[in-house]
């Protein structure tokens, strides 16, 4: 097996790797890698043929062959990582077409770089290369290094600044790829800041560092890949920047992309508008200097230097005014959700000052002799001028296809005003669905329900109505794994007592199993209710227990939950999916209560709004297919393999006593609901 190097852009040599005589065939299918006594099963021990796997590599398969669009629902254990990379080997790679994977993790990236594509690699006798895409302030610039350097006892403020500077420009002389992630340990922030690749502050070709540049390196590398890993984050700028012709990466005609459920969410933040003090900060930041830095106009000198220190200053000031208005307004509405739709609700006080300051930056510029200088200031110039646009679009709010509103966070003092686009499928169907030969959308939980036509909500969603169509079965037995209960000494959730009757349910069912439990809420507020009753009933019975948004980071959070095998984890949102926690470290999961989505929040309110002028119903249409999808990534965190087993409890009534209640049951692969008593009554059927 050949093993790829770790990181961005790492390719292997261009060579064949072999596979075993009988498997040299110019034409495998899918059977010959993935079937009883196929290539996998003679390399791997334990390998075993899974018809769900079949399934999905033949579409995928057929997909690419068709050029056609296919989104596909395989559930945790179908392996679905092998089931589209085989085939986009054996249809894409081995006819010469380029592959983009896109990717919402890095766990995924990492199980993709490190072990799948490998093993296929030591496999399959199919020449080809695999490189990984981050963005270029990953990247360090070498030409802005150099200058760095030169420049360090006034560019750097504090001696161990200086010495951390030192630091990157030792370790540049031996770097693999020049990633900040290859630092050990990491230089701070504002550090890397002045050295970082920049693509508004570089000179092409026309610098001397050009053919020795780590960014331009990768880019070279992006172009002769077969396959490219990415993220989506990364995807969504290149789908902006390929509107205006500016595409970050090559041409390809085959996408997949993994973790769809995340696609929408993150494009829309990338394809909106947003500006928060802290990000203010930071651009004034790094031109007046703070934090162990000198800014770039403490360093020049010449005419009108001092002048436009003066006025960034100012729009410092004129920012904290700002931001402290917008923060008021929030205050003075404790009710509202921050939603805005009238233009200038707050006195511009910045995109003058911005523009003036993008002006001045340009007469400095051209008085400079130096060219990594010039392009320096120019760079900044054009940041001031992207600053105004936005400060100016989102004080119109005249866009009727955004959602205009205020994040606010008074414990941690951040504001930030933000647009988001409602409607992403539009710009996903012109950009990529009808561009593509091929996009493969998959994740182990798409379908609003388990029927091939509820996978019509997320095509709809993302611009692929016409896209083929699959759901796969569970491979896990739930009749034999999992028990659903749903206690009936419980109140709804809008009735007094609930938040009392969550606890102690949770807490019998914890005893029941000796621990290793999830109890899973839709806010915080809630979960904070039922940490203050049992926080100490668990401590008494020697168990530990974990809280969401406490100091401790989700990472560390599931690393000590696993290790201790019976802790009780208290979690929100980010815990209903994308963790993993096989075997019998998690053997209860309790959802307190069914997740639809808060109606007030905007965008959600937005969408709402925008069903009931088409005259659809918001309910059916949105607020419960969401809530269904919800409900199965979090049912989903108890069985990761077939091995695993225990319980399910859903503490909300409505799942069996509301009409619409079916649609959550109907979701879970057979597993066998009941009320938990002892003479346990089922509640399968209406």
């Amino acid at each position: 097996m050949r093993r790829y190097r770790r990181g961005m852009l790492s390719s292997p040599p261009r060579v064949r790797h072999l596979a075993p005589l009988c498997c040299m065939s110019s034409q495998l299918s899918i059977k010959d890698v993935l079937g009883r006594g196929g290539v996998l099963s003679r390399r791997l021990d334990g390998f075993r043929e899974r018809p769900q796997q079949v399934e999905m590599a033949d579409a995928v398969l057929s997909a690419v062959h068709d050029e056609a669009h296919l989104v596909v629902e395989a559930p945790t254990g179908v392996g679905k990582s092998l089931a589209y990379l085989v085939p986009v080997l054996l249809g894409a790679i081995a006819t010469g077409r380029k592959v983009v994977i896109s990717t919402h993790t890095i766990a995924l990236q990492d199980q993709l770089l490190e072990k799948d594509i490998p093993l296929l690699a030591a496999c399959l006798p199919i020449e080809f290369t695999v490189t990984k895409a981050l963005g270029r302030n990953n990247y360090l610039g070498l030409r802005r290094l150099g200058l760095a350097m030169e420049r360090a006892p006034d560019l750097l403020a504090d001696d161990p600044a200086v010495v951390a500077l030192r630091r990157v420009h030792g370790w540049a002389e031996s770097a693999f790829e020049g990633r900040r992630q290859e630092l050990d340990p990491p230089v701070r922030p504002e550090i890397w800041d002045q050295v970082q690749s920049e693509t508004d502050n570089c000179l092409g070709h026309r610098c001397e560092q050009f053919k020795a540049c780590f960014y331009q390196s990768a880019r070279r590398r992006l172009q002769t890949a077969d396959i490219i890993v990415t993220n989506h984050a990364l995807y969504c700028t290149d789908l902006m920047l390929r509107q205006q012709d500016m595409g970050l990466l090559p041409e390809h005609p085959v996408l997949v992309i993994d973790e769809a459920h995340h696609l929408e969410r993150v494009a829309q933040e990338h394809l909106g508008l947003s500006l928060s003090r802290r990000a203010l900060r930071h651009f004034l930041r790094r031109l007046l200097g703070g934090r162990g830095t000198q800014g770039l106009l403490k360093r020049l000198d010449g005419d009108g230097v001092e002048a436009a220190q003066t006025l960034a200053r100012k729009i410092g000031e004129s920012g904290d005014r700002f931001f402290g208005d917008v923060d008021r307004w929030c205050a003075s509405r404790p009710g509202s959700n921050g939603r805005y739709r009238e233009p200038a609700l707050w006195d511009d006080v910045l995109s003058a000052d911005l523009a003036a300051l993008a002006d001045r930056l340009d007469v400095i510029a051209g008085g400079q002799e130096r060219d990594e200088v010039r392009i320096e200031v120019e760079a900044f110039g054009r940041r001031s001028l992207a600053i105004c646009s936005t400060v100016r679009g989102l004080l119109a709010a005249d866009d009727p296809d955004l959602v205009y509103f205020v994040e606010r966070d008074s414990v941690r003092r951040h504001v930030e005003l933000a647009a988001r686009p409602l409607d992403v499928a539009t710009i996903f169907e012109r950009e990529l669905f009808d561009k593509m030969g091929t996009v493969i959308a998959t994740s182990a939980t798409l379908a609003s329900g388990r029927t091939e036509k509820d996978l019509s909500y997320f095509a709809k969603r993302h611009g692929c109505s016409g896209a083929r169509q699959l759901v796969l079965g569970s491979p896990f037995d739930y009749q034999r794994l999992v028990e659903v209960h749903v206690p009936p000494d419980i109140p709804f959730p809008d009735e007094d007592g609930f938040d009392a009757a969550v606890a102690d349910v949770a807490l019998r069912y914890v005893d029941r199993v000796g621990g290793g439990a999830f109890i899973l809420f839709t806010s915080y507020r809630a979960l904070e209710a039922c940490w203050r009753r049992l926080a100490g009933p668990l401590s008494t019975r020697g168990l530990m227990a974990l809280r969401q948004g406490d100091t401790m980071d989700r990472a560390t959070m599931l690393t000590r939950f696993r290790a201790d095998g019976n802790a009780v984890l208290f979690g929100t949102e980010s815990f209903w999916h994308g963790v993993d926690v096989p075997g019998p470290a998690l053997r209860l999961v309790v959802i307190t209560r069914l997740p639809f989505p808060v109606p007030t929040l905007p965008m959600n309110e937005a969408r709402a709004e925008r069903l009931r002028r088409n005259g659809e119903d918001p309910f059916p249409r949105f607020f419960l297919p969401e809530a269904v999808i919800r409900f199965r990534q979090g049912c989903g965190r108890l069985v990761r393999t077939e091995d695993d087993e225990g319980l399910i409890v859903c503490l909300d009534r409505r799942v069996v006593e509301r009409p619409y209640g079916r649609r959550f049951r109907d979701s879970l692969d057979d597993a066998p609901w009941s009320s938990g008593a002892e003479d346990a009554s089922d509640v399968s059927q209406d």
